[in-house]
């Protein structure tokens, strides 16, 4: 019996990158499939199905924020991962609201962005036992009150647009003026 490899959608503008997650993923458990937009992404998604997505947030015409909206549509319980080299407040909590299974910063570590997808890969086959499943809402309007940008900073942004929809109480605790209040 022929195990199932999982379907691994990667989507960016940069021929390069292409080849190089193609060439970094080609003896893992993966079928890779790749799209150089928005657009022929939509198509991939709707014609095979992936299991997880791993997709640029910087591409021409629609980016990749806009594009895992769309996603969320038709597909809500796949696991998508964003990455950009240009990252800000606004684009980690957007990326987050909006559904991203995680936001990945470039350069990364070969084995960070491999046991990103592999956790994807789990998700998303754990994702297809669960019976129902409500895809994270997205608010529109968001203003950019915290600064920072190092990586303790990128996990603070992601937890906040994973949080931020939830009718849950959260407690934050921190030293006296290390910004809590924000």
């Amino acid at each position: 019996m022929k195990s199932h490899k999982a379907k691994l959608l990667v989507v960016d503008d940069e021929a390069d990158a292409l080849y190089s997650f193609r060439r970094l993923f080609e003896r893992s458990d993966y079928q890779i499939l790749e799209a150089n937009s928005g657009a022929q992404a939509l198509a991939i998604v709707r014609d095979e199905k992936p299991d997880v997505i791993l997709m640029d947030i910087r591409m021409p015409g629609a980016d990749g924020i806009a594009t895992l909206k769309e996603i969320r549509k038709s597909e809500p319980r796949t696991p998508v991962v964003l990455m950009t080299a240009y990252a800000s407040t606004q684009s980690t909590i957007e990326a987050m609201k909006a559904g991203a299974f995680d936001y990945v910063l470039k350069p990364f570590e070969i084995e960070k962005i491999r046991a990103v997808v592999q956790a994807a890969v789990k998700v998303s086959l754990d994702m297809k036992q669960v019976v129902s499943y409500q895809p994270l809402l997205s608010k529109e309007k968001h203003e950019e009150e915290i600064i920072g940008q190092s990586a303790a900073m990128q996990e603070v942004y992601k937890l906040i647009g994973r949080i931020s929809n939830s009718e849950l109480p959260v407690l934050i605790t921190g030293e006296s003026g290390t910004g809590k209040e924000l």
